[in-house]
């Protein structure tokens, strides 16, 4: 639980957000490489900070299985922004980003647009209160090539 992420006041760990109460946080999305895994070198790796997310109570997470290119990832995560800002279902709206990649140049390499999910209550829309989106982790530290 001592993975986690670097954020400007200090790190972020699976621990500090097991600590925290979340359930108030109705979308978080992890946008950098992997972040939907777990490691498995330490038991308590296991759990990953998808996982702490969501035991913490927030209600939907988007995350990352695999490297993506930066220039992919930025595309996709604003337009999911955009399209969730606006209302969309979390659901609907990685949806349509994944699609809208799947258009532009080389969107039919899966490497670009296949490795982010959803993971909670994929219908959850903006009118069920809560706060509203966190980002967390940003940048996959691979360039489109």
């Amino acid at each position: 639980m001592s993975s986690g992420l670097a954020l400007a006041d200090g790190p972020l760990t699976g621990r500090d957000i097991l600590r925290e109460d979340w359930h108030r946080v109705r979308l978080a999305v992890l946008s950098a490489c992997e972040t939907g895994l777990g490691g498995v070198d330490r038991t308590d790796e296991v759990l990953g900070l998808s996982r702490s997310l969501l035991f913490a109570g927030v209600r939907s997470l988007v995350m990352s299985l695999w490297r993506v290119p930066d220039r992919s990832t930025a595309d996709i995560m604003g337009a999911f922004h955009e399209l969730t800002l606006s209302g969309a279902t979390p659901a609907g709206a990685l949806r349509a980003a994944v699609l809208a990649s799947r258009d532009r140049p080389g969107g039919d390499r899966l490497d670009r647009w296949a490795a982010f999910c959803l993971l909670g209550e994929w219908r959850a829309d903006r009118t069920s209160g809560g706060r509203a989106a966190h980002t967390l982790g940003s940048s996959s530290g691979r360039s489109d090539a």
